[in-house]
């Protein structure tokens, strides 16, 4: 087949952390792979930080897929304050009565509307948390809920009240 694709399902490359020693034992952190993949001749990998209850390729992947979908969904919710901040300038600025701009909310919610995803777990907030860094700027737990669509309820239990979200 021409589009086939095969793939080597092995962990070329892990990295191991030591951490700890003593009365209470030593953890070891696997905290990288790299997965390579043979498509129409030509190889592509994949690497990255492994976090904890990745256990297969299959999670591994599907890991990859869900945090490529975070990003998406923080720039379509971004695109969502914008556009809900620009009819709210319309509205500010009297070049919509208050009627129009209600009528406009009702009509296009989905445009404007940030729909929380109650079913995000713990493993899906921690790909979400690794995003932030690359954003290069500390964020609130509520800039966190909009992006990702995690309900603030969600952040603070996640949390556990010990951990500061912002940018390491």
């Amino acid at each position: 087949m021409e589009n086939e694709i095969k793939t080597v399902p092995t962990v070329l490359h892990t990295s191991v952390h030591y951490y700890g020693s003593g009365s209470t034992g030593m953890n070891t952190y696997p905290d990288q792979y790299m997965l390579a993949i043979l498509q129409n001749g030509n190889i592509q990998s994949l690497s990255g930080h492994l976090y904890s209850g990745i256990t297969t390729m299959y999670e591994l992947l599907n890991h990859k897929e869900k945090k490529e979908s975070f990003y998406i969904l923080a720039v379509d919710n971004l695109m969502k304050k914008n556009d809900f901040l620009q009819l709210s300038i319309q509205l500010d600025q009297q070049l919509i009565t208050e009627e129009e701009f209600e009528k406009e909310l009702e009509e296009n919610e989905s445009k404007y509307l940030i729909k929380m995803d109650n079913n995000c777990n713990k493993v899906d907030f921690e790909i979400a948390l690794d995003i932030l860094p690359k954003l290069n700027r500390t964020f609130t737990a509520d800039e966190v809920s909009e992006l990702f669509a995690i309900p603030l309820e969600n952040i603070h239990c996640y949390l556990d009240g010990e951990v500061k979200i912002e940018n390491s």
